[in-house]
């Protein structure tokens, strides 16, 4: 058996769907013409066009603006891509214990014993298909059978909040290995201690796109192997060069001269008390998508911007994003700090409150000094969830691919905040300008753009918050009842909400959605604002730290300009979609 489909002289032209007003869903019928296209378009990207995500039916395209989306469609008319020539396939065998907690269950779901589910599972030569999910997750499908039968199980109904690092899982006809601690709705059967994404590795990814992938059964775990065996074939344009050049970086006390070196800190902050949750975050990493690993960055850009602006940043240079309030920072030097998004009452404290010393307010979106020895107290956030500390030349965390955001999916970037850390200040502009955080390529994303943040009424617990979505693209699995009851139903977001994601459940009496589909959907590129709907008909609403692809349905994705709504619901809030209406065409 073969995953090809079609011959590979065959190139076809795919279908176009939207995802909201930014994405550009291209369907293929078979793997030779979507390796084609995405050969093609990682060449040649399209005018506008951010990121490229390759999955297993499909590569989403996403944009700058709607404007970019729609004349890309006409420009993708025009193409002629060339068939690929067949590679040498480089083999890489991943030991395998099974004793996965869905074991029994997967196999009663596929129709064999335990047995012949490990003997199809080992027999198997499985391609690498595509990247997505989470750094290092690799996507595989049967390249030849052996002899085995077919393996298909379902996914879970309800995905779980964790899945061990090492994970051997199926689901549909793939199989997979968690590079890391992640949510995950896959049925699990095994584990291993192979590094599936090591950031120290000159090549990060174990695997890559176009390997045969060989799972071997062994009684016991052995350490991981120390190295990566031989290197991936030529040419396979998945995005792995680029995943060759992270610079793991040098030790430094807190983080505070990473990725500059001590000469570009001219300030340091010490970090007292970081709340719930405290994690430096820029704009993110808008155009690795490729490798694996998600844009991050902070969850309301919004209050970035307001907070850099103040202080004369560009909007998404690099700051701390905290969570509900009730944190603490002292100046070891003069600095000029600014507030932004969703604050609680904060006070600058001289002198520190033990000595009796009087507080003044500290101000929201208007700069302010915090001198030597003085601190900064932010009390609890009543309203929304997320604020925004950011200083004037931004903050010198460690860079990982381009970016200093810490995504909380995958783990890259800076550790969340401790209460001792020191974190080094930029010089900024006046002060040894090019040291300080550059604002990014305009065309990776349009938030160091934004001038004027305009005031807004941030999500309360218990009241509803209304967000406007555009429907699709698989609101087809849902029908057009599916959409009303989406719009109808008061929707309350869970206590398991994070960067990830808002998950929502039915408000008192209120019914899940159910899909008039049935089967699997194929696994295929997410963006930020989609609202994808697992077995269990309960939305999850993707925020900044959502997996590359996901293999639920997305019934319709929020638009931008409500995001900054949806990074700010705490858990009880209320949520109501309205619907919007898109172009109808590409």
């Amino acid at each position: 058996m073969t995953s090809s489909g079609a011959s590979p002289d065959a190139v076809a032209r795919p279908r176009m769907l939207r995802m909201g007003f930014s994405g550009l869903l291209l369907e293929f019928d078979d793997t030779a013409s979507r390796m084609a296209w995405n050969r093609e378009i990682q060449r040649e990207p399209v005018h506008g066009m951010v990121d490229a995500v390759m999955a297993a039916e499909s590569i989403l395209l996403t944009f700058v603006d709607p404007v970019s989306l729609m004349l890309a469609g006409v420009s993708l008319q025009g193409r002629e891509p060339e068939p690929l020539e067949a590679d040498a396939a480089r083999l890489v065998t991943i030991p395998v214990v099974y004793d996965g907690e869905d074991l029994a269950h997967a196999a009663e779901l596929a129709g064999m014993s335990v047995d012949a589910l490990i003997d199809a599972h080992t027999r198997i030569d499985w391609l690498a298909d595509f990247a997505g999910f989470a750094p290092g997750f690799m996507y595989l499908k049967p390249r030849e059978l052996n002899g085995a039968p077919v393996i298909e199980v379902p996914r879970r109904d309800s995905p779980r909040t964790r899945v061990p690092e090492g994970s051997v899982a199926l689901a549909g006809q793939q199989s997979a290995v968690y590079p890391q601690p992640t949510p995950g709705g896959w049925q699990l059967i095994g584990s291993t201690t192979e590094r599936m994404w090591d950031v120290s590795c000159e090549q990060p990814s174990l695997l890559v796109p176009g390997d045969t992938v060989r799972f071997a059964a062994v009684r016991e775990h052995i350490s991981a192997s120390e190295t990566r065996g031989a290197e991936a074939g030529a040419d396979l344009d998945t995005g792995a060069d680029a995943a060759a050049r992270v610079d793991a970086g040098a030790d430094a006390e807190a983080g505070a001269d990473a990725g500059r070196g001590a000469d570009a800190v001219v300030a340091r902050i010490v970090v007292d008390a970081p709340g719930p949750q405290a994690l430096v975050q820029d704009v993110g990493r808008p155009a690795v998508g490729s490798l694996g690993v998600g844009q991050a960055g902070a969850a309301d850009v919004w209050g970035l911007a307001e907070a850099n602006n103040a202080v004369g940043n560009y909007a998404g240079a690099a700051a701390i994003e905290f969570l509900l309030g009730n944190a603490r920072f002292t100046a070891r030097d003069d600095v000029t700090i600014a507030l932004g998004g969703a604050v609680g009452p904060a006070q600058i404290v001289r002198g520190g409150a033990s000595m009796g010393q009087p507080a003044t307010e500290a101000p929201v979106g208007e700069a302010f000094e915090l001198a030597a020895g003085e601190s900064l107290h932010i009390g609890f956030t009543p309203e929304g969830v997320r604020g925004y500390l950011a200083v004037k030349g931004g903050f010198a965390a460690e860079e990982v691919l381009g970016s200093r955001s810490t995504d909380t999916l995958s783990g890259l970037g800076p550790a969340p905040l401790a209460a001792g850390d020191v974190l080094g200040v930029l010089a900024g502009e006046g002060d040894g300008g090019p040291n300080a955080d550059p604002a990014p390529d305009p065309a990776a994303t349009a938030v160091h753009t934004v001038e004027v943040i305009e005031p807004i009424d941030y999500p309360v617990a218990g009241e509803v918050t209304v967000l406007r979505y555009s429907p699709g693209p698989r609101d087809d699995w849902f029908g057009p009842e599916g959409l009303e009851h989406l719009e109808e139903t008061v929707w309350e977001v869970s206590t398991d909400s994070n960067r990830v994601g808002a998950r929502l459940k039915p408000a008192e009496d209120a019914q899940p959605l159910k899909r008039v589909r049935s089967g699997e959907l194929a696994t295929e590129g997410m963006v930020t604002g989609a609202l994808q709907v697992p077995p269990n008909g309960e939305p999850v609403l993707f925020l900044a730290d959502h997996p590359v692809t996901g293999g639920y349905p997305v019934i319709g994705v929020v638009i931008e300009a409500d995001i900054r709504l949806a990074a700010q619901l705490p858990p009880g809030a209320r949520v109501q979609f309205e619907r919007v209406v898109q172009f109808e065409r590409v």
